[in-house]
Order: structure tokens, then sequence, then C-alpha cells
């Protein structure tokens, strides 16, 4: 399917970092395309990048994390704590993932080209610390691409489950024993499921602007139909 007319969305991801007070808040916008945990570790990540800018920018001259041949600022960090370490570790700061939760997360994201990882910036051998950062022109390079096929699907089942309410439903079935819900989900043979996919899938193509307006004003033209058909 043609995904030409679907919309981009409104604001980049960066935008979206941006806008928010504190590294608690997700938006349902970015938990689109996101896992809640792959969410969480950008937008903490973000916010650490962002503080230590601001650091930098204030002292006038470069913090530890900042790599002059990238211009770009890392997070550094052991995955485990040891004995007498000051700073947090990974695990420690993301205390609701298991290590591996994190493992997977780091993984996913690292593959995805939204998150750097460094292994080369530790002065000796022994020191295990884990360098990330944040690409951010790829990050809203990956959310534009796949806020369009998230978008689309998630307006798709949408669509669809409201009209496959009414497709092939008629309620005017004399001598049911079944209740109301029993005989319309029984309605909802494999037929009418596929007339209710097509048909979504060619609003979604129909409307760049898709809206609440639209779901419901097709709704009711197919109550209309169905209730002039029985």
């Amino acid at each position: 399917m043609s995904t030409d007319n679907v919309p981009t969305p409104r604001y980049s991801a960066s935008e979206v970092l941006r806008n928010q007070k504190h590294f608690f808040q997700l938006d349902e916008r970015l938990l689109l395309v996101f896992s809640p945990e792959q969410y969480m570790f950008i937008n903490r990540l973000d916010f650490w990048i962002q503080q230590k800018l601001q650091t930098q920018l204030a002292n006038g001259e470069p913090v530890r994390g900042w790599v002059e041949d990238e211009q770009r600022m890392y997070i550094f960090k052991t995955l485990k704590s040891s004995r007498n370490q000051l700073v947090p570790s990974w695990l420690e700061e993301f205390y609701h993932f298991s290590e591996s939760t994190f493992t997977r997360v780091i993984k996913s994201l690292v593959q995805a080209k939204i998150v750097l990882k460094r292994d080369d910036k530790n002065k000796i051998s022994k020191d295990k610390t884990l360098w990330y950062s944040l690409d951010y022109e790829a990050l809203d390079r990956y959310y534009s691409e796949q806020f369009v096929k998230k978008w689309h699907a998630v307006i798709v089942t949408r669509i669809t489950w409201e009209l496959k309410k009414w497709l092939d439903f008629n309620p005017k079935v004399e001598g049911s024993t079944l209740s109301e819900y029993q005989r319309m989900k029984k309605a909802f043979n494999s037929d009418a499921k596929a007339q209710a996919k097509t048909r979504a899938e060619q609003l979604v193509m129909n409307y760049k602007d898709f809206n609440e307006a639209i779901i419901n004003d097709e709704i009711n033209e197919t109550v209309k139909k169905n209730s002039l058909s029985t």
C-alpha cells in the first residue's frame, strides 16, 4: 500500500524531547515508534547530554565526555557498580531494567544507528566504562520513517475495528436466543473483516490529514447504510 498521502509527524523526535519538562515524561507520539524501554533510555540519555552541553557552554571549555573529532557529547558510566564508586552505574540509573533488558535496548538502538557507542575512550584496559551518545539526525530520520509505518497500522486497525462492528450485522435476527453482543461477535466473519480492512486502507490513502471526525463520519455512514438495508 502506498504511503504517499500519509502525513509526516508534525514535530521531529528531537523537538519532542526538547519540549519535555523532565526525563520521566513519556510522550505518546514517540511511544508510537519506540518501546517504553527504548524511549526511557533515549529520553534520559538526551537529558544528560543537554546538561553537559550547557555546562560546557557556561564554562567555555570542553568537559569530559566531549569528543572533538565528532563534535558530540558522550555519557560514560560502568555497566555495574563497584566498591568505592561514587558515580551511579548504568544499571543503577536504570534500576527498573534487568541487565538483559538494558543490553537488548542498547543493541536495538545501536543497530538503528540512533545510539552511538565508543569503545576506545577508556585510558586503561581495566576501565570498563561504556560511552554512549545520540545521533539526533538519525533519531529524527528513524522516527519520521517509522511514524509513517506505525501511523498507518494504528489507523487501519482503528477503522477496521469500528467498521467491522457494522458490516454484515443484522440487528433484526428473529427468534435468536443470542445476546446482542454475541450476535455481533458471531457476525465478525472473515469476509467482513477483509472488507473492513480494505475499506480502512482506502480511507487512509484518501485522507492526508486523518482525524477523529473522519472516522466518526465513516462509521455513521456505514451504520446508516446498514439500517436502510435491514
